[in-house]
């Protein structure tokens, strides 16, 4: 089975196979670099709740768990700006119920190599504007930066609502589940609240009985001493 197939043939109206399908899967990720920054963007998973980033000074050692969150795209800080390699996986459902799935293969992130190619990159755009500066004035240069500042600030601001809507749609869960517990505690407090009640029903009519007959052994017994 290939990673699409893996992805693609979730069901919820099927859950062992779903699960199975889910376990399955290898996660595929790309990242970018902005000096000790580091964004991973994880290819979309179907089922997927949330995810786990590790982290490894080789690709063979063991690898420790620094980011876990919900959102496919994780960012991050490496301190001093070395380099490690990483690998994650997706998660469905929390706790004892938790599915995961393969880990994706490790990827070395070189920080200094990805910040000279970054840098280079924005030399050439710079460069590139500076040669169409040739042609246009200096206004239409303000323009075109204002422009893509403005272009920056919306793709940020759409990136935080994204955030925000997930974040409510996660804490919209979270109340779901506490409910979900909430009334489980109630239905137990509840079913041995009837328990306790059947038993002392149960021994009261005992007793009940208990006394029934020894009223009528008691009388039986006198009526047979009158009858002497």
């Amino acid at each position: 089975m290939n990673n699409n197939e893996a992805i693609n043939i979730i069901d919820e109206q099927k859950p062992e196979y779903a699960e199975a399908a889910f376990k399955a899967v290898v996660p595929e990720f790309s990242f970018s670099v902005n000096g000790t920054q580091v964004v991973v963007r994880v290819k979309a998973i179907v089922g997927a709740d949330s995810y786990e980033l590790y982290q490894s000074e080789k690709p063979r050692s063991k690898y420790t768990l620094i980011v876990k969150g919900s959102s496919p795209i994780i960012e991050f800080y490496v301190p001093n700006g070395k380099s490690y390699h990483y690998r994650l996986r997706a998660c469905h459902g929390t706790g004892a119920d938790i599915v995961t799935t393969e880990y994706s293969k490790p990827q070395y992130i070189d920080l200094v190599t990805a910040s000279k190619v970054r840098d280079e990159r924005m030399d050439n755009f710079f460069n590139a504007l500076k040669d169409v500066g040739v042609v246009l004035s200096f206004e239409d240069l303000d323009i075109a930066i204002e422009s893509l500042k403005v272009a920056g600030l919306e793709a940020r601001e759409k990136e935080n609502r994204r955030k925000l809507e997930e974040q409510a749609e996660k804490r919209k869960k979270e109340i779901e589940a506490q409910n979900k517990r909430r009334q489980a505690v109630a239905k137990r407090a509840a079913a041995r609240r009837e328990k306790k009640r059947i038993e002392h029903v149960n021994e009261v009519t005992r007793i009940h009985k208990t006394k029934i007959l020894l009223t009528v052994f008691l009388r039986n017994m006198k009526l047979h001493l009158l009858s002497i």
